[in-house]
């Protein structure tokens, strides 16, 4: 329950939910937006993270498979949930809206405003922006939150190549194809940003 537009917060709890399953339980996952039935421009209204692994489509659901997966799956939203309360300090309940004008954009590269959502609360202490035209969002925390989070549950190299029109991500033995322009997109943002430095986490339809 927050106050107003929730698209960030829809936003920020999926992709940790979907970090954190995807990295420790190695599953393969994918986000589908969910889009307001009255139609506002740029806003997700609500996100299923979908799970893509064979042993779980075509899984028997009475089997101790299935149930030893479901229990996985159950501990690591426990996980998430801590993530979330502990170390981003998601606030429930959270009235603090910030009056936003046009002036106050800041990630540093040009965009249409007109296709953009950007959302910035008080108490989390973070500035959401997403971008509707290039379907990319990005979350600028005041805290090193994205670090704290990858050095919590990453314990392995992530293996980057760039190509001509995808750029390559593979980590536990996985390779993932996102597309270029985003990353581009992404990119531009962190030098913005002076970030040196960076992880991405990729899923099937999506990068983080």
């Amino acid at each position: 329950m927050f106050e107003g537009d929730t698209s960030d917060c829809t936003d920020v709890i999926s992709c940790i939910m979907t970090i954190i399953i995807n990295i420790v339980d190695n599953a393969e996952l994918s986000l589908i937006d969910m889009f307001n039935p009255t139609y506002i421009d740029g806003e997700i209204y609500g996100r299923i993270i979908a799970f893509l692994d064979p042993d779980i489509i075509n899984a028997d659901f009475e089997s101790d498979n299935f149930i030893e997966k479901l229990g996985k799956v159950i501990s690591l939203t426990a996980l998430a949930n801590m993530i979330v309360c502990k170390i981003i300090n998601f606030a429930l309940y959270s009235n603090d809206l910030v009056d936003i004008s046009n002036e106050d954009y800041d990630f540093g590269i040009e965009v249409n405003l007109s296709a953009c959502n950007y959302i910035k609360r008080k108490s989390e202490d973070w500035e959401w922006v997403y971008n509707d035209d290039i379907g990319v969002s990005s979350i600028n925390f005041k805290r090193e939150v994205g670090c704290k989070l990858l050095d919590l549950i990453l314990d392995e190299e992530i293996f980057h190549l760039s190509g001509v029109n995808r750029e390559i991500i593979s980590y536990k033995a996985k390779i993932y194809a996102i597309d270029k322009e985003k990353f581009e997109y992404a990119k531009n943002i962190l030098r913005y940003y002076d970030e040196k430095e960076y992880k991405v986490i990729a899923i099937r339809n999506k990068f983080l």
